[in-house]
């Protein structure tokens, strides 16, 4: 399972499709990532632990959204394969789904995180994942729409694979 170039989203459908177990664990920082690449585990987990493990808190409650995006930030920055999922952090996704994908949307865009990771069930999961497949496919028509042809071929092929993961999964929950 180990990989010599970046874990995809696909990988871990592809593994978990064969029945393989998914190594994953957390990292905070660069230093902690280092640790993590060397062992070659394919699935990082920047979490909302960094209050307590970093920050010194009592709970996980006090983390804000810059938090993670700083912990996010520091761990991409020393990631060369594993994947990255952000965590967000208490109140920053459950007042609104318009909350809950401006939150997520930062992790992934100031962060730079893969993936992201809330709380709440598989129907929330899927409502945000929708949000953000709608948002990516108002993207890809915006960027379409000013005529890039390099553009437009990369976008509608990511497109095109994430229609298909996100079909994949659907066919098996």
């Amino acid at each position: 399972m180990a990989k010599d170039h970046p874990v995809a989203i696909h990988d871990l459908l592809n593994w978990k499709l064969r029945g393989e177990r998914i190594p994953m664990i957390t990292a905070y920082d660069y230093t902690s990532i280092q640790v993590v690449e060397a062992a070659r585990i394919p699935v990082v987990l920047v979490g909302d632990t960094l209050g307590m493990v970093v920050l010194g808190y009592d709970t996980t409650i006090p983390v804000t959204l810059e938090d993670m995006i700083h912990h996010v930030r520091a761990v991409m920055r020393g990631r060369s394969n594993a994947l990255v999922i952000g965590d967000l952090p208490f109140m920053s996704y459950q007042v609104s789904e318009g909350q809950a994908l401006t939150s997520a949307a930062r992790l992934v865009q100031e962060g730079g995180c893969h993936a992201v990771k809330l709380e709440g069930g598989r129907e929330r999961a899927l409502d945000l994942g929708n949000q953000m497949t709608k948002a990516l496919k108002n993207y890809a028509d915006e960027v379409r729409s000013r005529s890039f042809p390099e553009a437009k071929h990369s976008t509608s092929m990511d497109l095109d694979v994430l229609q298909h993961v996100i079909e994949r999964i659907d066919a098996r929950c």
